[in-house]
Formats: structure tokens, sequence, C-alpha cells
């Protein structure tokens, strides 16, 4: 494990290192204001129609200098040439509200060109690094999978301690791994018994707050701030935003070439799923660890509890208000519906009594 740690630091050194060197943005901004400019571009970085040559000469600056400008081939399209190692590189630029040029999207086409040349700058410095990251990776050494099976065990919110007093577990993700954080209230609450008979209550009083305010200290860290890691590889994944590629189910975060090598064995977390209705039924069910969806569950705990009785009970649709609160206090909190769900089922019993 030590020697992983020493190679995760000196890979994190390398790449970090090369994120921090890569040239920034500069913007080449034309000789007159341009009429007829697009809302969504900067007067300081639009062109115009311009060729590519023209556009090689403005960018003879060097490394990270850019502009915009609309395409002679393809009308109503606009193209961002960018200088980097010497090389002017176009690419047809895209908007829906945010600029992009292929999957990941930014607010400003400053931001696209600094996300660019962080990725040009380390596959240029360190392309057989880059090349080898998911070939040398093996899943199930990873240290992903290495804190999977504690994560798992860990789940459990809270324990028994050895005086009655419950104990806290508390998850604590990290970049690469799963961990597992354990504070036991015993240990500031509870003094030894010997020690208990030779001093007074003042003295128990200070102890037990001195233990107590150690625990705040250990407790109370200030955040440790750290970027981006692959959990196949376990390398730092570079870029300005949306580094790599996530789970939206489970968190798994990965290179995009060591993405490719994860099996299917996605253990989905409810933090992760935003909303029980409308998604995929497999993940509801394995993040809420049960066989039956809650909403099918409560539905048909309900119907047996005050609807066994009713006739045409399925031949009325609820009111669309009511139903779609429901569904919204399902998606917003779904372990601490039990008395909205009863006050609202008695509203829809007594308006299908009443149609009835």
């Amino acid at each position: 494990m030590y020697m992983i740690f020493l190679k995760l630091k000196k890979l994190e050194n390398l790449i970090y290192q090369l994120q921090l060197q890569a040239p920034q943005p500069i913007c080449i901004p034309p000789k007159h204001e341009i009429p007829n400019r697009p809302p969504q571009y900067d007067p300081k970085e639009f062109h115009g129609t311009l060729s590519r040559q023209e556009a090689d000469i403005l960018l003879q600056g060097g490394d990270g200098y850019y502009l915009v400008r609309k395409s002679e081939r393809a009308p109503d399209s606009f193209t961002l040439a960018i200088r980097f190692d010497n090389e002017t590189k176009n690419y047809k630029l895209y908007y829906d509200g945010q600029h992009f040029v292929g999957e990941k999207r930014f607010d400003s086409v400053y931001d696209l060109v600094a996300d660019g040349l962080i990725h040009f700058f380390i596959e240029l410095r360190a392309a057989d690094y880059i090349k080898t990251l998911s070939q040398e990776s093996n899943y199930e050494e990873s240290p992903y999978m290495a804190f999977k099976g504690r994560y798992m065990t860990g789940n459990s919110s809270r324990t028994e301690g050895a005086n009655g007093v419950a104990s806290e577990v508390r998850i604590v993700q990290f970049p690469f791994s799963y961990q597992i954080l354990s504070f036991q209230l015993e240990q500031c609450c509870a003094s030894d018994t010997t020690e208990q008979a030779n001093i007074n209550d003042d003295e128990i009083k200070l102890y037990n707050c001195k233990k107590l305010c150690e625990c705040f200290f250990v407790c109370s860290q200030v955040q440790n701030f750290v970027g981006h890691w692959c959990d196949f590889c376990a390398n730092f994944m570079w870029g300005l935003i949306a580094q790599g590629v996530k789970c939206q189910d489970c968190g798994f975060q990965a290179h995009k070439r060591c993405s490719e090598k994860v099996p299917n064995d996605c253990m989905p977390d409810m933090k992760y799923v935003k909303r029980i209705f409308g998604g995929d039924l497999t993940t509801v069910v394995k993040a809420q660890k049960s066989l039956i969806p809650i909403v099918v569950e409560k539905c048909v705990k309900e119907i047996e509890l005050r609807g066994m009785d009713q006739e045409g009970l399925y031949r009325l649709a609820g009111f669309h208000d009511d139903v779609e609160a429901l569904r919204m206090a399902f998606d917003k909190e779904m372990n601490g519906l039990n008395a909205r769900f009863m006050r609202l089922f008695k509203c829809l019993q007594t308006d299908f009594v009443r149609v009835g």
C-alpha cells in the first residue's frame, strides 16, 4: 500500500504540474468592430468572415492565441481557431446555450480554449503515460475495489458501543476510494471507574469536557480539497471542468479510456439518483436495496388498508395536482413521507367517495 501511495504522489505531481504549465488562452481582437456579430460571442474574439490562411497569420504570436471566425465553406457556421505547438487548429464551434466542439460544454469560449490547451499540452508531454493508463490497470486490484467491500459492509448508519452508547459511523468518499471513519461517543462520555472513585464531580466534568473538546478537534478539521482521480487506475484526471466521465447512479468516475474496461457491476446510491419517477427501474430498486419499488409498496399497503371495500377503485384517476404533489414529495424525501402520504390519501379517498 505504501508503494502504491508513493506511485500516486509521483503521478499526481507529474500530471498536475503539466496542467499548471499549460499555456493560457490569449484572445486576438479584430482590427475593427464586426457588424452582425452573434450575441453569444465576445466582440474581442469574433472576427467575422475569415479564411484559414488569414487566421493563421493573425495567430502567429504563440501558443494559446485564439479567435472565432465565420466559416467560408459552410453558411451560418463558426470556427474556433487555436494556436498550439506552432500549428493552427481549426474546430467547428457549436452553441446551444453553451459553447462546445465535442461532448464537454462551457459557459464561455475562453473556458473552452483553456480546457483544450490543457489537453493539448498533457497529450504532447505525457503521450506514453496516457497510452498506458488503462493498459497497466486491473479493475480487481484497483483502489476502488480494495475499499468497495469495506464501504458496503460499513453502510449501516449506527452500531452499538460497549457501554450501550450508540456509535456513529460516517462514510467518507475520497477521490479514488471509499474509506470508513468511525467516531464512538462513549470515548468522550465514559471514564474509567477507578478514576471516577478518586475524583470529585467538578473534576469529572472537566475531564469529560476535555475529552469532548479533543473529539471536536479531531472531527472538525479544515477541508482538504483535492483534484479529481480515476477510480479505475487511481491516476489524476486532467482538464478544466468535467474531467473524465462519471456514473450518474453510483458516482464512479474514470478516464474515458479507463471507463471502457470497467465491468457492469454498478451499485447505485440514492444520493446520486435524482428521482424515482421516470428513472430506470433497475437503478431505483438497487439504490433502495429492495426487490419492489417503494412507490409500489406504499400504494399496495394503502389499498389493502383502506381500499379493499371500495368499488371501482381503479376506474377513477386521481386529481392531477394531488398526484403531481405526491410525485414531487417522493422525489424530494422518500423516507419521511408516511404522514404526508396518509393525509393525501385521505383527501383522495374523500374526493373519490364524493364523486362516486
